[in-house]
């Protein structure tokens, strides 16, 4: 879970950002150690699971500092930003505390969960494993690493793909060729 961040490119990236002020570039770097504790907390847990895994007053105690986090950036205030992570970064320990000595279940290793701008996936590395998810994981829209093949063979069109050969830690963040495209008629321009 990420907090609230009101532009879609990280602001400490001149090149995309350079309006960024400098206590924006501070805030963002600030936020990787509360974005990794999150990312660690969905491969343990499942993507956004944790906080339902422990008590209310324990997921409302969560809620109330990430809004004070979200108001802090919100605020563009460095020091306050700073203590709001700290805030955090202790509440996801207590809650991984919490679901360690409850029991709860951890996040199954056949199953990768993501999201990526409100559409949240799960990718099956082993097929058979299908109904065990669906019975663990009620509404999270699945896919199996074939379909996955399937898709990435989609968007590995001559733009795209071409790109990834020359830059392989490029990352695809949108895609919007027309149809037309797709089905294999030249670049449009």
């Amino acid at each position: 879970m990420k907090p609230h961040n009101r532009h879609t490119r990280p602001r400490f990236d001149r090149l995309m950002s350079p309006q960024a002020t400098a206590a924006q570039i501070v805030i963002d770097n600030m936020l990787g150690p509360f974005n990794t504790a999150a990312r660690m907390a969905g491969l343990k847990w499942g993507v956004d699971r944790l906080r339902e895994l422990v008590s209310v007053e324990t997921a409302t105690k969560f809620g109330s500092a990430l809004a004070k986090l979200n108001a802090a950036i919100e605020s563009d205030d460095p020091d306050e930003v700073a203590a709001r992570v700290g805030v955090c970064l202790r509440g996801y320990a207590a809650m991984d505390d919490e679901a360690e000595k409850a029991g709860a279940p951890k996040s199954d290793p056949r199953l990768i969960e993501y999201e990526h701008d409100g559409f949240r996936f799960g990718i099956l590395l082993d097929a058979d494993y299908w109904q065990a998810a669906e019975v663990a994981r009620p509404g999270l829209r699945l896919f199996t690493l074939a379909e996955c093949a399937v898709a990435l063979q989609v968007i590995a069109v001559p733009g795209v793909d071409a790109i990834k050969r020359e830059f392989p830690r490029a990352s695809v963040t949108a895609i919007s060729a027309p149809s037309d495209y797709l089905n294999g008629d030249s670049i449009p321009f």
